[in-house]
């Protein structure tokens, strides 16, 4: 039987004309090479018979091959396993649907158990050990009752987290399927209803997933209250927000009256301190009222971004929506934290992969939380943290677009063709307008940065500076303004001055651990390093993981001192499991802190290789010269 896994490699290579290798989809879908290939096996045996097959292309990849009406009703049968609630039958599946089962009865014996999985009783047997495996990550133990059966042992906080994570999920859109067998429709659908009409009443704005993070918190507290199981002797935090207790009671008391249920005192902290905090985070006025910030915190935020500014010269501590937005995210990540409720971040990998240096920022925050008020956040915190800084980022960028005005004088359509390249080909440009030659003044009355035209002006006299080009529609062209414009030219010859000949390699290796001392350890031989270098990069990697897909790992450091700033290279023989992702070539980071005025290079490298056919031709490449040779031809 096909899993939602074995689905996903049928959507990934059911795009038109789309060949994938086994590390890209492994990449995609989050496993080994290995296991994909066993997966296509799987596919090709379930779905020959219908006339479709996975065949392999050598030296390109996997192509989905079979009749277009019968890959369209494939595609449609993956798209609803994928999109829907359906536990998979699976192993995993069906361990999912163990659990659920001893959720909900009290207790079941074996060969109960294995009549409701349709499965022998020795069949059941030989999985308890995989249950067990999965309920000890919560400190649960499979306990039993002489003459009844087994039940899931522990704390009632950890068979909440337990039901959370098994009993409620949500789909794409965040539609949630609950399967707990004493909560029906018309129970979420009442509460659902009243926690909307609270908010919208109190001009309370909340995202999808804080909706439904209260909605399931209150949905849980109601099925254990049904079964008689409350939350005892609950830790309070002293500085919980007050009210959001009060919203939550207020929410809590008409559930009560609707579904003629009693909620303990306790049941109103236990959904406070595990979905309140996070009930005013979206509401514009807490972003636009400084009163409603906490002041101790507000001034910790300040003297971060200060320091961040030291060292990297980033003037983020300028930025008053950052300095808002981190002071109520950081309170709410200390109140979660101190309460031990752990929040998913479902884009914690986009995260990683498309804001490198936003992420080292916010761990650089993390550590300082940690050295202030004792807290340690997780990485899925700290990649909401990161969020923040991308946000801020990204208004850097906005200020940084600049405005042109194009003069042409072959016509209106011939400029308007020109307008689109620039927009294409130049980051952060913005064009006002397209005016003929004789329009110059109107042009110039449009408060732009640049005029770019396509003839010779005499006798001009503006201060707005003004780029003449002559082959309108070449590539050369397009690329002179976007040198004048974008300075990318200085940028890219900074970056490719950090690549040095002595510190690139070919090596084997297995983990990567052993590749980065194995780096470090000819990097320093060749003076390039000091011998702390690789001890900074290892902590760091312990914090997160730095593969970023595409076969690529950024491990990376700040140092101090006279050794420049320097990337070692090393491509693999063949790719290895680095955390989540395979990767075969490595891009060692050091970045000396004396040019932080530089530090925009750093996420330059990003951009060289957000491209997998781009860094297959990388890893090919023959020596230094050659791979130099391609970044600077490629990109």
């Amino acid at each position: 039987m096909l899993t939602k896994k074995h689905y996903l490699i049928i959507k990934y290579l059911s795009d038109k004309d789309a060949c994938l290798t086994s590390a890209e989809m492994a990449q995609k879908i989050g496993m080994s090479t290995r296991t994909v290939k066993r997966y296509i096996n799987d596919i090709n045996y379930e779905l020959k018979k219908m006339g479709v097959e996975i065949i392999a292309l050598k030296g390109i990849g996997y192509k989905l091959t079979g009749t277009p009406k019968v890959l369209q009703g494939v595609l449609k049968e993956a798209l609803r396993v994928i999109d829907g609630f359906e536990i998979d039958d699976s192993i995993e599946g069906r361990v999912e649907n163990a659990i659920n089962l001893l959720i909900n009865n009290d207790t079941l014996n074996a060969d109960e158990m294995a009549e409701k999985l349709n499965l022998s009783t020795s069949s059941f047997n030989k999985m308890t050990s995989k249950i067990k495996e999965c309920i000890k990550k919560y400190n649960l133990t499979i306990a039993s009752k002489p003459h009844y059966g087994t039940y899931i042992d522990g704390e009632e906080l950890n068979i909440r987290a337990l039901i959370l994570d098994y009993c409620i999920k949500a789909d794409n859109n965040n539609n949630l399927k609950v399967y707990l067998s004493n909560v029906n429709k018309e129970d979420i659908e009442t509460i659902e209803k009243i926690i909307s009409i609270y908010l919208k009443e109190n001009n309370i704005v909340v995202a999808d997933k804080d909706f439904n993070n209260l909605l399931s918190r209150i949905i849980v507290s109601l099925s254990r209250m049904r079964k008689n199981k409350t939350v005892e002797n609950l830790s309070l935090i002293n500085n919980y927000r007050h009210h959001n207790y009060s919203a939550i009671h207020s929410i809590m008391s008409q559930v009560e009256k609707a579904l003629d249920v009693a909620f303990s005192e306790t049941e109103y902290y236990y959904v406070s301190f595990y979905s309140g905090f996070m009930i005013y985070n979206y509401s514009m006025r807490n972003l636009q009222d400084t009163d409603l910030l906490d002041e101790e915190i507000f001034s910790f935020v300040k003297a971060l971004l200060e320091e961040i500014k030291i060292i990297t010269g980033n003037e983020f501590d300028q930025d008053t929506k950052l300095i808002k937005a981190m002071t109520i995210h950081i309170k709410i990540a200390i109140n979660r934290a101190r309460a031990g409720a752990q929040v998913k971040n479902p884009l914690l990998q986009q995260i990683k992969s498309n804001y490198p240096v936003e992420m080292n920022f916010a761990m650089f925050a993390a550590k300082k939380i940690y050295d202030y008020y004792g807290i340690e956040l997780d990485e899925d915190e700290v990649g909401f943290i990161a969020m923040h800084f991308g946000a801020a980022q990204e208004r850097i960028k906005t200020n940084m677009t600049k405005k042109i005005c194009i003069v042409c004088q072959y016509g209106i359509g011939t400029a308007q063709l020109l307008s689109e390249k620039i927009k294409n080909h130049i980051k952060y440009v913005e064009v006002i307008g397209v005016y003929p030659a004789r329009y110059l003044d109107v042009a110039l009355k449009q408060n732009v940065d640049y005029i770019v035209s396509t003839v010779e002006i005499e006798d001009y006299k503006s201060n707005i500076p003004i780029i003449s080009v002559d082959n309108v529609l070449s590539d050369s062209s397009i690329k002179k303004i976007g040198d004048i414009i974008t300075l990318d030219i200085s940028k890219k010859k900074l970056l490719f001055e950090m690549f040095n000949r002595k510190a690139f390699y070919r090596l084997k290796a297995s983990t990567k651990e052993e590749v980065i001392n194995l780096m470090g350890s000819m990097m320093e031989k060749e003076g390039l390093i000091d011998s702390n270098v690789v001890k900074s990069i290892l902590e760091r990697e312990n914090m997160s993981s730095t593969d970023i897909g595409n076969l690529v790992a950024i491990p990376h450091t700040a140092i101090n001192g006279v050794h420049k700033s320097v990337i070692g290279v090393a491509i693999l023989d063949k790719p290895i499991l680095w955390d989540v992702d395979e990767v075969q070539i490595i891009f060692m980071i050091c970045f000396n802190l004396a040019d932080r005025k530089n530090l925009h290079i750093f996420k330059n490298i990003y951009s060289l290789i957000d491209d997998i056919d781009f860094i297959k031709s990388m890893i090919k490449s023959k020596d230094f010269d050659e791979f130099i040779q391609l970044l600077s031809e490629g990109r």
